[in-house]
Order: structure tokens, then sequence, then C-alpha cells
């Protein structure tokens, strides 16, 4: 039997209007990913220390089971893939993520 993907939304790293999507096995998993994502931004994938995102960021200030209309859009339910997607602040929370991360 396959694990299901769970979804999160919340804040990117600086808290200036970005956002990020993840689709991740677990809280534990999604603040991992989201540290991953933010240290291939930040030209920091030889820094496997750099922790940006913490799983009580996640527990706290993040949504949970839910990613917006304009993911499921982008992904549905039955092709969702382990990953980050964010939406750069700026770019207002009606567009879809214009990259994805991983």
């Amino acid at each position: 039997m396959a694990r299901e993907l769970k979804v999160f939304n919340g804040r990117d790293w600086d808290c200036r209007g970005g956002h990020l999507y993840v689709c991740a096995w677990s809280m534990t998993d999604c603040a991992y990913l989201a540290s991953k994502a933010y240290r291939f931004v930040n030209g920091l994938e030889h820094r496997p220390d750099v922790e940006r995102v913490s799983v009580n960021e996640v527990k706290v200030y993040w949504s949970k089971g839910c990613w917006g209309d304009e993911m499921e859009a982008l992904v549905p339910k039955e092709k969702r893939e382990r990953g980050v997607w964010w939406t750069p602040s700026g770019d207002g929370a009606k567009k879809k993520p214009i990259k994805r991360l991983l």
C-alpha cells in the first residue's frame, strides 16, 4: 500500500508576501523540503545544516490539508508528487505558483 502524500501551504521564508506549497509525507518532511528549497534558491545546496523552516512553524503557521484552488488546477490530486512550489512576493495570491523548486 502506497503512502498518501499530504499538502501544506504557508508563508515563504522571508514573510514578505511570498507563498510556499508543499506536497510531502508528513510535517517533518514538509519542513525538510521547504528548507531544502530555501537552500536551492539561495545557492546553499552545500549547507545541509541550514534549516530555514521548522516543524513547529509548519504546525503553527501553515495550513495543512489544503493548498488552494490555484494549486489544485495546476496539480490535481491524482497527479500529486512530492515537491515544493513557490510564488515569490509581489505575485499576488490569485496567480499560480510560478516556480517549481523541487
